[in-house]
């Protein structure tokens, strides 16, 4: 039985941010995720399979959980991102699945699409912070432990700014995919008393997600007339052919 085709499209603050990007067992994850063989959105069965992360965005004070990982296929993957199809030149194909899984008209589709896009830029304008509990999330759909830390003999740090150079003279190291500080255990052996305050005992993904950015207080940003400009240059690419 097929379930809607919903788009639920990543506020831009947030592009590069998933765990498919910073999971270091991201792979054993999407294995466990799409070994059913079917799309949870169409029914395809299939081998090509995409585990796709299904994010709970809070409008209230502007955090993100993490609400499922689902299995689904080429198609429908293609469609929830339509933004990216948009770009990719697909955005006829990816309108005409939204349809056909649907059961709407074009009409009502592009409504719907346009919809979904007015959220993204509406949500694109606030800084956004993932809770804590994402491991422990994954867990539970999986199945699979996803503890960072006694993966590896790397240890990640919780690292204030203003800290960094500090933390970077007792032999820290800059993680650019994570954006997070880390150490090896051999320099947390040799330093561990002068570390021990930014260890991080049990790492949580939200950690990685966030980054080593201290939390702030929400202010709405004011946006420049050129950062509006651009804003809506890239949601008329994005809306282009629909």
């Amino acid at each position: 039985m097929t379930r809607p085709l919903r788009i639920n499209l990543v506020p831009q603050p947030l592009w590069g941010k998933s765990l498919a990007h910073l999971m270091p067992n991201w792979t054993e994850v999407r294995d466990k995720v799409c070994s059913c063989g079917c799309c949870a959105i169409c029914d395809t069965k299939t081998n090509q399979l995409h585990a796709h992360e299904v994010w709970k965005y809070n409008d209230d004070n502007h955090t993100v959980d993490l609400g499922d990982i689902i299995p689904v296929c080429e198609n429908c993957h293609m469609t929830l991102h339509f933004g990216k199809a948009n770009v990719d030149g697909k955005q006829k194909e990816a309108l005409n699945w939204y349809c056909k899984v649907n059961g709407v008209s074009k009409e009502i589709a592009r409504h719907q699409i346009k919809g979904a896009f007015e959220w993204w830029r509406i949500r694109s304008d606030y800084p956004w912070r993932f809770n804590p509990g994402i491991n422990a999330k994954v867990e539970q759909i999986t199945g699979i432990n996803c503890t960072l830390n006694g993966q590896g003999p790397l240890r990640y740090l919780n690292v204030p700014y203003s800290e960094k150079d500090e933390v970077k003279a007792l032999g820290a190291r800059w993680d650019m995919i994570r954006k997070m500080w880390y150490v090896t255990d051999v320099t947390l052996q040799k330093n561990a008393q002068a570390l021990s305050r930014w260890v991080i005992p049990d790492c949580d993904m939200s950690s990685l997600l966030n980054g080593d950015a201290e939390p702030k207080q929400f202010e709405q940003p004011l946006q420049s007339m050129q950062e509006h400009d651009d804003a809506e240059r890239l949601r008329g690419e994005l809306l282009r052919g629909i």
